[in-house]
């Protein structure tokens, strides 16, 4: 199947979906698909070189995050008879309205990835949300009716889905997703320790991820600085980027609660050392008020690290009923106890617990499996498209 992915900017900081784009992309190619990447950014933007499928930049864009771009709509009118399918990630942004526009009424079918973006989360900022809401009216419900299949990771998403916006008409789909199988990590363990030397011999608690008030952060640190004083050998690795002036102010937090030898803020990592990261970490955590697929968390797994999540986060009924992790409501004392809860675990029952770990990645999220079974639900949907054309 010739496929191409359709996404705003394949810069590393935009997270999970990039991540997924890469991870899914390479698979496809490896069991014979050929499989494309079309972004708005400008040729070799940041992150471009991490990919192994052929990407197509049509920038430089408009201004982030909408990125208005005159090119896309006139390229993917001439050029998707090239393609069987064209999977869009995204919902709000202009990557998503040109994908709509070039390809409604072609024999090409199209697919939207919502990646959490219709989370009722989000409604919590008021003014956000009411842009939304107009855009939704406006496009958003036609994009929708007209696509293929809407995308979603995880049945919780969407379900949660269906309460964001109104009118909702929609063919909603599972999309099976995961991540690859680590290779070897002993060079990359010890590159990580090398950087960050204070990690050394440490219990380490690693949360990696965009560092946004959705992600629980401050819950976070708030409670790791309750737990910690019942573990002092625990500490907390916090890696990834965001909003510089949100960073500060954790910070600040943290020097105030003076827990700055007991924390360490990598800022983003690169892949050897975003590897060294999982390598190095006893546990990882994401107390995030709300969290679609959790990519992070899958990695972790992946390496036999046991996860500790909030409530919110999609994939968390199927971690604790493989009894790879834990979970808890998404607010301070219930993250503590959590802390607590894994830091207390014999040596054994930890063992047994990364083993758990993996066995849950390999049932579930194993990415050669994932990428089959999302080809499945691609081909059947592009065939019922065509024959109904």
């Amino acid at each position: 199947m010739r496929l191409l992915h359709v996404i705003n900017s394949l810069h590393p900081s935009n997270g999970g979906p990039v991540e997924g784009i890469r991870e899914m992309s390479l698979e496809q190619i490896r069991q014979g698909h050929s499989a494309h990447v079309l972004t708005l950014d400008a040729p070799n933007s940041p992150g471009h070189d991490r990919f192994h499928a052929q990407i197509i930049a049509l920038g430089p864009s408009g201004p982030q995050p909408f990125c208005l771009n005159f090119r896309l709509i006139p390229w993917l009118s001439q050029q998707r008879d090239n393609y069987d399918a064209v999977l869009v990630h995204g919902i709000w942004d202009y990557s998503t309205i040109g994908a709509w526009l070039a390809l409604r009424g072609s024999q090409t079918p199209f697919f939207v990835y919502a990646h959490g973006m219709l989370d009722p989360w989000f409604r919590t900022n008021l003014t956000g949300y009411c842009k939304k809401s107009i855009y939704w009216l406006l496009l958003g419900r036609h994009i929708f009716r007209e696509a293929h299949g809407i995308l979603y990771l995880t049945e919780a998403e969407r379900h949660l889905a269906r309460y964001s916006f109104s009118p909702y008409l929609c063919r909603e789909l599972l999309a099976p997703h995961g991540t690859q199988r680590p290779g070897l990590t002993d060079t990359a363990r010890e590159a990580f320790l090398r950087h960050f030397p204070q990690v050394r011999g440490r219990k380490v608690l690693l949360f990696l991820g965009r560092i946004h008030p959705k992600k629980g952060v401050q819950v976070l640190l708030d409670a790791f600085a309750e737990a910690s004083v019942h573990a002092p050998s625990l500490h907390l690795v916090i890696a990834g980027t965001g909003d510089p002036q949100y960073l500060q102010l954790l910070q600040a937090d943290t020097a105030e609660a003076d827990l700055q030898h007991r924390i360490t803020w990598t800022g983003y990592l690169t892949d050897h050392l975003r590897a060294g990261a999982f390598a190095v970490a006893d546990a990882f955590i994401l107390p995030s008020h709300g969290e679609n697929f959790a990519l992070s968390a899958v990695e972790a797994l992946a390496r036999g690290v046991p996860v500790l999540l909030s409530k919110r986060v999609n994939i968390v009924e199927t971690v604790v009923q493989e009894n790879a992790g834990f979970s808890a409501a998404d607010n301070v004392e219930a993250t503590r106890a959590m802390i607590h809860k894994w830091s207390q675990l014999s040596p054994e029952t930890q063992l047994d617990l990364r083993r758990r770990a993996r066995m849950c990645f390999e049932k579930h999220w194993e990415i050669s499996r994932a990428c089959r079974a999302l080809m499945r639900v691609l081909g059947l949907q592009a065939n019922a498209g065509a024959k109904a054309a």
